[in-house]
């Protein structure tokens, strides 16, 4: 099943049966002008939903190969049928072998072709559009960060005689970077590879690679390295900020010792380390989130039990209890504890809602992925009825400030769209 809830109140807006087992859904596609869900299911098909209705705009069987695993994310690309509307492209892999199927965006009806990779150890991939306009899948393997362009990717599923349609390009700055490195994008780091993101949605933004033990962010037109940060034993997926005013900031945590970690922001521009806070934490803990606020910075919300070294704050020991913490880069000695939680946290995310005046946060509690079926709870919290009753933190400093005008100062913040 799929369910739609509103962000308002948390009633049920549609609720519906989509496959046997559900695989992929992806919620952030559009058709006709409309927002859309795309859905890989089980028996294979593939399913496009009105997201505001929950009606099936199309529905239609696939096959990506027996004893194949359909990778995510899904990714939309330019119209490659030319019925003036952006088609689909899904990798599913079969051992080592990466199979690439097109989708028409129109009916999905797969395309009379495909293609297939050899790439032994794939973790993940990604879609970056250059600033010439070029798409380009880069993947990554614990060693190596590979790049294709959906050029070159439609030509080994078509054949290389067969001229590709107009939308389809590959950038001389790309090109030459690579040229003789087999599709290796270079890197200055090392350790493995565990995730890669872009800095903006924005044509050449720039390539964040985490590895075990550093940070490296690659330039996205010229594929030059900017800077290397060591950060040892990287625990999640970086999440993106600002932590100066219009300057883009990574949010990542790294394991310090079995039940500590360490929050740290670095400064998107340089690689500086502007902040950080070590926490104890489970290993299950959600990723850290951010929301944009009127100054053109963010707060960063994460999950964790903060210990103060003067009085041992907090009890972890007998207690799994997770607590949330709020940063603001305004008030550098400050956190907020906000709220707490003995459940285990499946999902977590900061949200705005009513054109960004009403900032909260949404949790879904219940069974990890892999455990036994159970009870889940979705939930949402207003950010600004968490402040009222926070514990204010000083962070290894005594305080500057009364508490209450502490709370007070975030009460009165204002948030934007971050970007």
């Amino acid at each position: 099943f799929v369910a739609a809830h509103s962000g308002t109140n948390g009633s049920t807006l549609w609720e519906r049966p989509v496959a046997q087992e559900l695989l992929l859904m992806d919620c952030s596609v559009e058709h006709g002008g409309s927002p859309a869900c795309l859905l890989v299911g089980n028996p294979a098909s593939l399913t496009l939903l009105d997201l505001e209705t929950g009606k099936t705009r199309w529905n239609e069987a696939v096959s990506f190969g027996a004893n194949s695993t359909v990778l995510s994310p899904l990714l939309k690309i330019p119209d490659i049928d030319k019925d003036g509307v952006p088609d689909f492209l899904v990798f599913a892999a079969t051992g080592q072998e990466i199979k690439s199927c097109f989708y028409s965006g129109t009916l999905g009806k797969q395309m009379q072709f495909s293609g297939s990779l050899h790439l032994p150890g794939l973790i993940g991939h990604l879609l970056h559009i250059t600033k010439s306009g070029a798409h380009y899948i880069l993947f990554y393997t614990a060693k190596a960060l590979f790049a294709y362009s959906l050029k070159e990717l439609y030509h080994m599923a078509v054949g290389p005689a067969s001229a590709a349609p107009a939308s389809l390009k590959e950038d001389a700055d790309w090109e030459m970077a690579m040229r003789h490195k087999a599709r290796q994008v270079p890197l200055a780091s090392s350790g493995d590879i565990q995730y890669v993101t872009k800095m903006s949605e924005k044509p050449g933004s720039h390539i964040l690679v985490a590895r075990s033990v550093m940070l490296e962010l690659v330039n996205g037109q010229q594929l030059s390295s900017l800077w290397v940060v060591g950060v040892p034993h990287i625990l999640r997926e970086p999440v993106l900020g600002a932590f100066g005013p219009d300057e883009i900031a990574v949010a990542i945590e790294s394991r310090v010792s079995h039940e500590t970690k360490k929050v740290t922001i670095v400064e998107g521009s340089s690689g500086v380390i502007k902040w950080e806070v070590e926490l104890r934490s489970e290993m299950q803990s959600p990723k850290p989130a951010t929301l944009a606020t009127a100054d053109h910075r963010s707060i960063f919300l994460f999950w964790g039990l903060y210990q103060d070294e003067r009085n041992e704050t907090g009890s972890w020991h007998g207690s799994r209890q997770q607590r949330l913490y709020l940063f603001h880069p305004s008030l550098p000695t400050v956190l907020l504890e906000l709220s707490n939680s003995t459940e285990p946290i499946v999902a977590f995310e900061g949200l705005l809602f009513e054109r960004s005046r009403h900032a909260c946060y949404v949790l879904l509690a219940g069974p990890q992925v892999g455990s036994s079926p159970g009870r889940v709870v979705l939930s949402k919290r207003k950010l600004k009825e968490d402040i009222f009753s926070s514990h204010v933190i000083w962070l290894n400093q005594m305080p500057q400030d009364t508490d209450q005008n502490v709370r007070d100062y975030f009460h009165r913040m204002r948030f934007r769209t971050f970007g």
